[in-house]
């Protein structure tokens, strides 16, 4: 039996590293009784006699840190201290910043920190999550549920996540030890963030016939889903798949679904759906090779006799922000779902299968049985297939396509599908 999230918070003193400090005054500029001053980018600097403006800025001045401010070379000769952990007090105006770009988080006052331990279940709808902080929806963000803790711990028997809301996770260590599972199933729900609003629409619909109709086509991505194969005869279309996206995402999203088959005589089955959504900020992220974090879409399921095989889910989105890692062979996956075969006048159509995320360079099989099979899903470098064409039965749905893997700097030690693109 599926254990209950198990969500502990030990508030300590402990301190969180590698964050950013934004002030808007000095007030906020106080390290170890040296009082700074706030600069106009929004970072405070301290008194430096080897910089040619006489100040420097502090270590958690982002990509300013420990400059001279104004520029020149200088030297710190030892005269910064070495900051290795967040102030102890706060001013009411001062911010704690995590991430970068569009996926920076700002607290103007921070939430308890503890240690969290994350197992089971967890209901990005439900109460353990603490709310978002007014930064992340200023950037045009969704809403999602938000984790943050010292550290922050996913148990060794692993973390399902439903919901809705996609999950955002923060913490000075963060250990992914077994299985988060944010993914799309498939005969279960959406995951989280899946089957995003950003999903583009399939440019064909599959047609219909009671000798056999045509497929749906696989869900779109960062690659392109398979198409859905043709019905019994050349005039019986099946869906096409949208584009690939162009452009990298800059909103937290899951994938797209698959396209519903033709209706043969009797209805399609279910569409495999997007994958989930995550965002993860820390200071340090360790992952062993026990631990895997799958973003991927679903299988498509088999309908009933001469319908079209219905299109899988594309892979999902995985955002990593991290200053230092530890990787054992984790495992990073947001692949593509399997088409559902065809049915034929005898025999209902085959599910595909759910990406493995233990073997993340292999696809997801389409379904083979009934009528024209479907499509395999994306891994690795394989690109999502089409179904196969109606032969005397009806289409074959494509498979889902590959979704989206970011990180800040490259994270060496483990396994990515699709590959990991580096933002820095």
């Amino acid at each position: 039996m599926m254990r209950k999230l198990a969500f502990v918070v030990l508030v300590s003193a402990g301190c969180l590293k590698d964050v950013q400090h934004h002030c808007t005054d000095s007030t906020s500029c106080t390290l170890n009784g040296m009082i700074g001053t706030c600069e106009p980018q929004g970072f405070c600097s301290f008194a430096d006699p080897t910089c040619p403006s006489g100040r420097r800025f502090g270590e958690l001045a982002g990509s300013l840190s420990k400059q001279c401010v104004g520029g020149g070379e200088g030297s710190d000769g030892g005269l910064m201290p070495q900051i290795d952990a967040r102030p102890d007090m706060y001013v009411a105006d001062a911010r704690e910043c995590f991430g970068s770009g569009a996926y920076e988080l700002c607290f103007t006052n921070m939430p308890p920190m503890g240690t969290v331990l994350l197992m089971g279940t967890l209901d990005t709808n439900g109460g353990s999550c603490m709310a978002m902080p007014a930064s992340w929806a200023a950037a045009g963000q969704p809403d999602a549920c938000l984790i943050v803790g010292q550290t922050v711990t996913v148990d060794s028997a692993g973390l399902t996540v439903t919901g809705t809301r996609p999950l955002v996770i923060v913490g000075a260590n963060v250990t992914i030890s077994g299985l988060l599972d944010i993914a799309s199933h498939r005969g279960g729900a959406v995951a989280p963030g899946g089957n995003a609003t950003q999903c583009a629409a399939f440019p064909t619909t599959p047609a219909n016939s009671t000798i056999g109709a045509g497929a749906g086509a696989g869900g779109s991505f960062m690659t392109r889903g398979g198409n859905g194969g043709r019905g019994e005869s050349s005039g019986v279309i099946g869906g096409t798949s949208a584009a690939a996206d162009t452009a990298a995402p800059t909103i937290l999203r899951g994938g797209c679904p698959g396209q519903l088959g033709g209706t043969g005589t009797n209805p399609a089955g279910a569409v495999g759906a997007g994958g989930g959504a995550i965002y993860i900020a820390a200071g340090k992220l360790s992952m062993p090779n026990t631990g895997a974090i799958n973003a991927s879409g679903a299988g498509a399921t088999g309908g009933g006799t001469y319908s079209g095989g219905s299109g899988a889910g594309s892979g999902g989105m995985i955002v990593i922000y991290t200053y230092q890692v530890a990787m054992g062979g984790g495992k990073l996956v947001a692949n593509g779902g399997g088409g559902a075969s065809g049915g034929s006048s005898s025999a209902n159509g085959v599910s595909g299968s759910d990406p493995t995320p233990t073997a993340p360079t292999t696809p997801a099989p389409g379904g083979n049985g009934g009528g024209s099979s479907g499509g395999d899903g994306f891994a690795g470098t394989t690109q999502a297939q089409s179904g196969a064409f109606g032969q005397n039965k009806s289409g074959g749905g494509g498979g889902g396509a590959g979704g989206y893997i970011q990180s800040n700097i490259t994270l060496i030690g483990i396994s990515s599908s699709p590959n990991t693109t580096i933002v820095p």
